[in-house]
């Protein structure tokens, strides 16, 4: 596998053409046709469906898209890095999020770092968790929210907690719920409570999820909404299709939301997952906004 594989592939996945990915690398066609075909062989799977008239990206195909991009990515940093000596790299700073939900908890620092460091230069790239957990151990990712059942013992590079947090439920201001004024909600309460909008449980604290799975089977089926994501679930509990349960980590609550703590969850820590060795001064400063009250 080399760069000119995964340019090629890149530029045809972008563009959808053959032809418009040979014009924008400077190359012919039928090259641009054999660097695809290569990596597929060397990848044994097809990247892309093609016809006489167009050209679509495979399962397969988008899942490794974004691996080829952060190739790509760290390829062009690593030549940067030693071709400019190492002093330019202390200004980036690369976060993984799973969505815009946890990059509510980074927003913060990130904007402190900004108005501290004006050369800041800010990457923030979106993931599933395993797949960010394996860029922080590669040291593609700098640091990345991470909420882990253990304390943070177990993964990649360091866990730096920030505090514990309670599963809650969360709704919009009109559902019968937000009537309660914070008192803690019992599951009994949260089955018969209407419409549940889950999250994927691989997508979700671990404490989120435990709480899910021993709400769901007593629910009527009819009452059971499949969100995906945090933040898609947070948007359909504000649009009153149902309440959701979530970490309530202060920096990530959203305002147009009632938070009700759930009885019996007891607080789980929450924080960063930072990359071993040692971190640029853009990284260690970043944690240290973070950690601070104020943020």
């Amino acid at each position: 596998m080399n760069s000119m594989q995964l340019s090629c592939f890149v530029e045809v996945a972008s563009t959808l053409s053959f032809s418009k990915a040979a014009d924008h690398l400077h190359v012919s066609q039928p090259t641009v046709s054999h660097q695809v075909r290569s990596l597929e062989s060397e990848l044994g799977c097809a990247l892309l469906v093609r016809s006489t008239r167009t050209v679509r990206l495979t399962d397969d195909g988008f899942a490794f898209l974004s691996y080829a991009q952060e190739m790509l990515d760290l390829e062009r940093r690593a030549k940067r890095q030693f071709r400019e000596g190492s002093e330019g790299e202390a200004h980036w700073l690369r976060l993984g999020v799973q969505d815009g939900y946890e990059a509510r908890m980074v927003a913060a620092g990130l904007r402190a770092l900004g108005e501290e460091d004006p050369d800041l230069r800010p990457v923030l790239r979106q993931a599933p968790a395993s797949a960010l957990r394996n860029m922080v151990e590669a040291g593609i990712v700098d640091a990345m929210p991470d909420f882990p059942e253990d304390g943070g013992a177990a993964g990649p590079g360091r866990f730096v907690e920030l505090g514990r947090a309670r599963v809650c439920c969360a709704c919009a201001p009109g559902h019968p719920l937000a009537a309660r004024g914070g008192d803690p909600v019992g599951l009994e309460e949260l089955v018969n409570a209407g419409p549940v909008v889950l999250a994927n449980p691989h997508r979700c604290a671990p404490a989120v999820a435990a709480v899910q799975q021993a709400m769901v089977p007593a629910k009527a089926h009819e009452d059971v909404v499949m969100g995906a994501g945090s933040e898609v679930v947070l948007a359909l509990a504000e649009a009153g299709v149902g309440f959701a349960l979530v970490l309530d980590v202060p920096a990530m609550r959203l305002p147009g939301l009632v938070y009700l703590p759930v009885a019996g969850s007891e607080p789980t820590p929450y924080g960063l997952r930072v990359a071993s060795g040692r971190a640029s001064a853009a990284v260690a400063r970043f944690v240290e906004l973070v950690r601070e009250p104020s943020s």
